[in-house]
């Protein structure tokens, strides 16, 4: 059971984590010549972190799932980090957009 929990708090905190970079992506700009190269810093800690986590972990305990309906720790795993790879990527083309002195164009 103290598995389970430490997994499902990890996985928490990492969410928490994501959803703070986030947030901190979208504020205000910083002070002129302050990069965004610090959130993509900050993206790569968060995914050096997760996978720290999960390193030891075996296919049995990645695939359990607490609950019917219930993701495992892989698939909560994995959701964090394809969304992590998806802003950072995001943030990096903002930021060359930026050095290049351009803005962003709507699809």
């Amino acid at each position: 059971m103290s598995d389970t929990f430490s997994i499902a708090s990890a996985a928490r905190a990492l969410d928490g984590a994501i959803s703070r970079m986030v947030h901190d992506l979208v504020a205000p700009a910083p002070p002129p010549g302050q990069e965004w190269t610090a959130a993509a810093a900050k993206f790569r800690a968060v995914r050096e972190r997760t996978i720290e986590l999960i390193r030891d972990l075996t296919q049995e305990q990645a695939d359990f799932s607490p609950a019917p309906n219930s993701w495992s720790a892989g698939q909560i795993t994995d959701h964090l980090l394809l969304s992590e790879k998806l802003y950072r990527t995001q943030c990096q083309d903002l930021i060359a957009l930026a050095r290049q002195e351009r803005k962003p164009t709507s699809s």
